[in-house]
């Protein structure tokens, strides 16, 4: 999933509640949270240490 808003941002630096908020807006419903983290894991190109 690419996000527009953080289109030129360096990832490193953005928040994984930055990125989730974004995720909801464009999406525009709910999801379950471990999708969400999920989600967020493969856009932040984390670990699975890093994120759990």
């Amino acid at each position: 999933m690419e996000l527009e808003k953080f289109k030129d941002a360096n990832k490193d630096e953005l928040s994984m509640i930055e990125v989730a908020h974004e995720i909801l807006h464009q999406r525009g419903e709910t999801m379950a949270f471990a999708d969400l983290t999920n989600e967020i894991q493969v856009y932040l190109g984390k670990s699975d240490e890093e994120i759990r």
